[in-house]
């Protein structure tokens, strides 16, 4: 994997690139879902999967291996229609970041001429308060929340939802947000997928 991230021809004015991270524990075809829904709906160039070592905000006693995550992320994200176009990483491993907001900054240094925007599901809208500066965050990158089943209300009526309200972007704005100044970020309900990490870890020990 080039560690670097350069995938395709730059467009004139900078990649539109969708960051979709997490420890993948596993991945399933969720995750495949939900990139290729932004891929078409936020009209992005790629989406990169950025594999955490560890995640913060989770217990690694049931955590697999990372070589194990990372090689089976990218067997599940190489089966779908537009797998050229998403890409797992590695970068946050060598990179030794353990925060999203600490990654967004070095990579946005890094591709100065790119566009990037943070792609999360409803439930993480909900948890983001318990993130590492995530106030940080929402101001480093816009941010594209994808519903998920149960975490509507929750994700909408929570903590971070209302901090930003001002920043929130139409459903009619999705292609603009990629190049839009954060704060913004949007709430699609194009996707209502009820697949977890969780669940499928739990049907495995069944």
């Amino acid at each position: 994997m080039n560690r670097k991230l350069r995938f395709q021809t730059p467009r004139p004015n900078g990649r539109r690139i969708g960051l979709l991270g997490g420890s993948f524990n596993p991945a399933h075809h969720g995750h495949r879902e939900i990139s290729e829904r932004a891929l078409t709906s936020l009209d992005l160039d790629e989406v990169w999967w950025l594999v955490s070592p560890q995640n913060p905000l989770k217990d690694d006693s049931d955590m697999a291996a990372f070589d194990h995550r990372l090689n089976a992320a990218r067997l599940v994200a190489s089966r779908g229609p537009l797998a050229r176009r998403i890409h797992v990483s590695d970068i946050e491993q060598h990179l030794g970041t353990r925060y999203s907001v600490d990654t967004v900054t070095i990579l946005r240094q890094r591709h100065v001429r790119d566009h990037f925007v943070w792609i999360i599901g409803a439930d993480n809208l909900a948890q983001m308060p318990d993130w590492h500066r995530w106030e940080d965050l929402m101001l480093a990158v816009p941010v594209a929340v994808f519903d998920r089943p149960g975490y509507t209300l929750k994700a909408l009526s929570g903590r971070a939802a209302r901090r930003f309200a001002a920043a929130r972007m139409t459903p009619r704005q999705r292609r603009n947000l990629v190049t839009t100044p954060p704060p913004a970020w949007i709430y699609l309900r194009d996707i209502y997928n009820p697949i977890s990490a969780s669940k499928i870890r739990a049907s495995q020990n069944n």
